[in-house]
């Protein structure tokens, strides 16, 4: 039983581990995300000010 719980510990680890890597991973792509959404916001206004001039 316990050799159980030491396998059961470990498995939890892994998991744990799994997770806040998948944490990080994902932080940074909504960061990631935020900025290529507020380039491509900035790229579209600055191409509609020079739809307007011409």
């Amino acid at each position: 039983m316990k050799d159980f719980q030491g396998k059961i510990d470990a498995y939890t680890e892994r998991i744990t581990n799994q997770y806040s890597k998948l944490e990080a991973q994902l932080s940074a792509l909504s960061s990631e995300s935020t900025y290529m959404t507020s380039l491509l916001s900035s790229m579209s206004s600055s191409s509609s000010s020079s739809d307007s001039k011409s």
